[in-house]
């Protein structure tokens, strides 16, 4: 992060890995204990047409920090790529 912080974009629950669901973002100020949790999204998508290995709301997560704001690139169900945005005010220490 701008404010020297660690983060984690992903899952928090790994022993349902498969859903992929909800996507959020972990803050740590020392890169090991990660004390700051913020949802970023936990909407479902619905899928369009039936396949192996289509499991998971948001896979492959990735991540662009740009003035100001965190951009996240995700996939759907592995048919629809979508990108998130959010303000990093949100997530400043006060």
């Amino acid at each position: 992060m701008p404010d020297k912080r660690f983060y984690y974009v992903g899952i928090p629950d790994t022993l349902h890995h498969y859903d992929r669901n909800p996507l959020v973002l972990s803050l740590s100020k020392n890169g090991k204990s990660f004390d700051k949790n913020y949802i970023i999204a936990n909407e479902l998508y619905h899928l369009k047409k039936e396949g192996l290995w289509k499991g998971g709301q948001y896979g492959y997560p990735h991540t662009i920090v740009y003035n100001g704001y965190m951009y996240i690139i995700i996939s759907r169900q592995k048919e629809a790529i979508e990108t998130l945005r959010f303000s990093l005010k949100a997530t400043e220490i006060n």
